[in-house]
């Protein structure tokens, strides 16, 4: 009986309309630059453990990315949706799915990593209909870019994980 009483009491002092305790401030604000990591920015796969020139399957290159819908800041953190672009093209037939790490990190005055964040994004391989062979396949994502910290000045860097195989080749 007690619970419903709270109940009540709660109700009765926050009601049912909009709370001024809840409304957030969003102001519109410039979106950072978008840069793509020059060594970290093509990804090669491979169904081996180790990788090596003979044994590469696929290759995936990052080709754009955006923020959708502009940038803002909601209380005091910056906020946006950031949408990328990948472009995976087959080097052997035999292959079922991608999956692709990478990272999108804030690089702020003088070269410092303020934040990074880590993703990941699985698609399969288009066929041609007519001769059932792989082709070149985009893969989209869009992820939600949240940083309590923002610099006016910073960057957003994307690109994938690599080992140290991957970055030899």
């Amino acid at each position: 009986m007690k619970n419903i009483y709270f109940f009540f009491l709660i109700l009765t002092l926050f009601g049912c309309e909009n709370n001024s305790f809840l409304n957030t401030s969003s102001i519109k604000t410039i979106c950072p630059n978008i840069l793509f990591s020059s060594e970290h920015r093509t990804y090669l796969g491979s169904s081996s453990d180790i990788i090596t020139l003979d044994n590469i399957d696929f290759q995936v290159e990052i080709n754009n990315a955006e923020f959708v819908d502009g940038c803002q800041i909601v209380d005091n953190a910056f906020s946006s949706t950031l949408s990328m672009l990948f472009i995976a093209s087959p080097l052997n037939e035999n292959l079922d799915i991608i999956n692709l790490p990478f990272f999108v990190a804030l690089i702020v005055k003088k070269k410092n990593i303020q934040d990074i964040q880590y993703y990941s994004i699985s698609g399969n391989f288009q066929k041609n209909l007519d001769t059932k062979k792989l082709i070149d396949t985009e893969l989209r994502k869009n992820i939600r870019v949240d940083i309590s910290d923002i610099n006016k000045t910073g960057l957003i860097v994307i690109g994938f994980m690599l080992d140290k195989n991957r970055l030899k080749l």
